[in-house]
């Protein structure tokens, strides 16, 4: 059984996961993008009420569950398959970020396949171990990474300019509309993919709580990120970065006996997107031993995971490949998925609900 605790910090860290090492979306706001990324909010916590109410519909039941009795067994397991490939689609993506990340700033000379086939090795072995254990995990480390966020941005204060994050308010409206699309779409509307660790939430208990404290912190966290990095490099630099605050760590001193602080919040970035990935992976393995009507998904973990390599080391070539899907085409190919099916899944909930106590 998951607490409500454990909810939050598995919801908190999956959103944070991959986005707090990647470029902020000052490529359509400029220098707004802060205010951009305070903005997201509203609609995030709009849609963690949406979760929360269609798992009060549909106790104890993951998306596969959610799918065939909304929508029913036939026209249900056709819409599934969405749920067997987004998962598996996103847990490559994260992969794909963390070994970038681990080859581009620590490890140079390794290769692709010796990082992401080792790391895939641990998702795999946390998917097997159960959503109890990853609750757990999460909860263990949420304060480290939380703490280690706070640091870094506090030690960016002195390389701060303020100047850089004037003149404000300077975008239009439709501009931020914009990046509020590509960023509810990436990571809020993602969240989707936490339904099979709240179906082990208590049945009879409202996670409407933890998952707007989720919310609420991360786009805390992302909208200082983004200004400590627009701050840090102004506008125009922080464009040309792959991984900007990462780039402030390594810019970050304290004293003269650290000046390698990336070394000291490797750790941050790199739980953190291991968690997620975990929760993607276990997303996938659970709803395909739903989908096929299994017992043992034992059996399934290995090739699961080698075809998450497969995926991590052959969707996308670069990295700025994955920016231009998530500004281009991303909320085009997850909103419907996100928000249509379970925004339709509770209208013919309630619909059902309703129909006995009219007749």
């Amino acid at each position: 059984m998951i607490s409500s605790t454990q909810v939050f910090a598995l919801a908190t860290i999956f959103l944070l996961g991959s986005w707090i090492i990647l470029t902020p979306s000052s490529r359509i706001t400029k220098q707004d993008a802060w205010v951009g990324s305070l903005l997201i909010g509203l609609p995030a916590c709009g849609y963690a009420l949406l979760l929360s109410a269609v798992k009060d519909l549909y106790p104890g039941e993951n998306l596969i569950g959610l799918s065939r009795k909304a929508f029913g067994r036939r026209i249900g397991s056709i819409l599934a398959v969405f749920w067997l490939w987004f998962p598996l689609h996103l847990a490559a993506l994260v992969l794909n970020n963390l070994t970038t990340l681990l080859m581009y700033q620590i490890y140079p000379t390794a290769t692709t396949i010796s990082l992401s086939l080792p790391l895939t090795i641990v998702v795999a072995y946390g998917a097997a171990l159960g959503p109890e254990v990853i609750a757990r995990f999460a909860l263990l480390l949420l304060p480290l990474i939380i703490a280690g966020l706070l640091a870094i941005y506090g030690l960016a204060i002195p390389l701060f300019d303020v100047h850089r994050l004037f003149p404000l308010l300077e975008a239009p409206t439709g501009d931020f509309l914009r990046q509020g699309l590509a960023g509810f779409s990436f990571p809020f509307a993602e969240m989707i993919l936490l339904f099979p660790f709240l179906a082990h939430a208590p049945k009879n208990r409202s996670l409407l709580r933890p998952l707007l404290y989720a919310v609420i912190l991360s786009t805390l966290l992302f909208a200082l990120r983004d200004m400590i990095v627009i701050a840090v490099f102004g506008q125009a630099e922080a464009d040309t970065l792959l991984f900007p605050l990462f780039s402030v760590v390594r810019h970050e001193e304290l004293g003269v006996f650290l000046d390698r602080l990336d070394v000291a919040f490797i750790p941050i970035f790199f739980f953190s997107s291991l968690i997620k990935s975990m929760i993607c992976f276990y997303s996938f393995i659970e709803h395909l031993t739903d989908w096929l009507s299994t017992k043992d998904r034992s059996l399934l973990i290995p090739p699961a995971a080698l075809l998450t390599v497969g995926l991590s080391l052959f969707v996308y070539e670069h990295l700025l490949d994955v920016f231009d899907f998530v500004n281009k085409a991303y909320a085009l190919y997850l909103l419907p998925w996100a928000v249509g099916f379970p925004l339709g899944a509770l209208i013919l909930g309630y619909r059902k609900k309703t129909k006995p106590s009219q007749s």
